[in-house]
């Protein structure tokens, strides 16, 4: 009976992420994206700002964050775009993730940033380096 429990818990224990949807592709480096609906869609001229803008948007001071973006330091992201991941930064334990993306397209090497929530990745970029 003992050795009947421990088998039960081990099979739970091996099935626990059994009914779990699988987890999205993650964005990075090199990718082409789009943005995604519903999600985060503000964009900043660096990795600072993009804090600061949402420290402010976490604590819930709407008109610092506005502000933002009327002073040009933040955007919000056109919908209908595709970009190019240029960089991903992410915290040690990988749960925020800020990345630095351009026009798909652009030359330039450096962009604007914000979260990867803001991106569904499409397909790896096929520009030459």
């Amino acid at each position: 009976m003992h050795v009947r429990g421990l088998m039960g818990l081990l099979v739970a224990m091996l099935c626990a992420g059994c009914d779990s949807k699988p987890e999205p592709p993650k964005v990075e480096a090199e990718m082409v994206v789009s943005p995604q609906a519903d999600s985060f869609n503000v964009a900043c001229v660096s990795q600072p700002v993009l804090v600061e803008y949402t420290k402010h948007v976490g604590r819930g001071e709407k008109t610092l964050a506005s502000a933002m973006i009327d002073e040009a330091q933040c955007a919000i992201i056109p919908r209908d775009g595709k970009f190019k991941i240029l960089a991903v930064k992410a915290d040690l334990d990988n749960l925020l993730r800020e990345v630095e993306f351009v026009p798909d397209g652009s030359k330039s090497t450096d962009g604007m940033w914000t979260l990867d929530e803001a991106f569904a990745p499409q397909s790896p970029s096929t520009t030459a380096l």
